[in-house]
């Protein structure tokens, strides 16, 4: 074989390598790109879906129903608009939410349907633990909202910057009060 056959097998053979490198190259940063934007696009999606819940979760707080001093139908009809707000919330953000915080919602409007079921049927104690479990639940649900919806890194990171900033300003008022303490001796 001639060198100009040669030659030019090579730099085909390179050519073709290259444009195969480029053509890798640009779909995995198509990929990339892509990913980002969904990511970007499913953040705020699930960040409002938890914001939901987590609306619902504070405006029909459980944490203040107790059979000592509520009637029992004033609790019944308190857990009759939990539960149908609770699966309203669960329906809309099934998709969105995570995982985990959703099956705790569900098992919390559960919960809730059971007392609700229950609620003529058993007795005084009875009726008391049963709302006590539901207030665990509840507290479940709010600690796992936070934990996923990324509040507690905010509340970590909002924490470091105040406790370096406190630092700071406990360094400047030293600083003052030595100056201060110095002009008043050279007065």
């Amino acid at each position: 074989m001639s060198d100009v056959v040669l030659g030019a097998l090579i730099g085909g053979s390179f050519t073709l390598v290259g444009v195969l490198v480029e053509k890798l190259f640009l779909l995995r940063s198509e990929n990339s790109r892509a990913k980002k934007e969904f990511f970007k696009d499913a953040f705020s999606e699930r960040r409002e879906a938890h914001r939901k819940i987590a609306g619902v979760i504070t405006e029909n707080s459980l944490m203040g129903l107790s059979p000592k001093f509520d009637s029992r139908l004033s609790v019944k009809a308190v857990l009759v608009e939990v539960q149908k707000k609770v699966l309203s919330v669960a329906l809309d953000t099934r998709f969105i939410a995570d995982e985990q915080v959703s099956i705790t919602l569900i098992t919390l409007y559960e919960r809730v349907s059971e007392t609700i079921e229950n609620m003529e049927l058993v007795r005084e104690e009875k009726f008391g633990e049963s709302l006590k479990m539901l207030v665990r639940k509840n507290g479940e649900l709010v600690k796992l909202l936070r934990e996923k919806s990324g509040v507690d890194i905010i509340d970590e990171e909002f924490a470091k910057t105040l406790k370096g900033s406190q630092k700071h300003i406990k360094k400047k008022k030293e600083g003052s009060c030595q100056n201060i303490g110095s002009q008043k001796a050279s007065t």
